[in-house]
């Protein structure tokens, strides 16, 4: 059964709107004034961030890098959450970690390592891999 058009919610199928620097994807829209949009931005473009007075804004970045780097250039007044590894590597460029999550709501990822058959430093190999079980790893 389709939806009633012309129902009190706005109805809006997904519509691909070009863009200079990709397009956007229109995903969700109603009377009530929320719209959802997936933007994708071309290898090699980018886009200003700009917020509007009139409406209130969510941001969310799928791309841990870009996270990072909005929140570099952003006005001061933004978070991002990322892999502590990704955060470390950014420092440099101004952003500051400021701590994990609390345990009950992070994320781990785990690793698992072996030694590949026919390894040529055996010794150098199973040394790493002692090293990696420790709880300084």
């Amino acid at each position: 059964m389709n939806p009633p058009v012309g129902a009190s919610v706005e109805l809006m199928t997904v519509a691909l709107r070009p863009k200079p620097w990709g397009h956007e994807t229109v995903f969700a829209g109603g009377e009530n004034g929320y719209v959802g949009k997936l933007l994708t931005i071309a290898v090699g473009q980018s886009l200003s961030l700009q917020y509007h007075r009139e409406k209130d804004e969510t941001l969310v970045i799928l791309s841990g890098a870009a996270v990072l780097e909005h929140v570099i250039k952003g006005k001061g007044n933004e978070i991002g959450f990322g892999a502590i590894t990704e955060i470390k590597l950014y420092e440099a460029k101004g952003l500051k970690f400021v701590g994990p999550l609390p345990a009950e709501i992070q994320n781990y990822t785990s690793y698992e390592a072996v030694m590949m058959t026919g390894a040529t430093s055996v010794d150098a190999a199973r040394a790493v891999l002692r090293y990696l079980a420790t709880p300084a790893a």
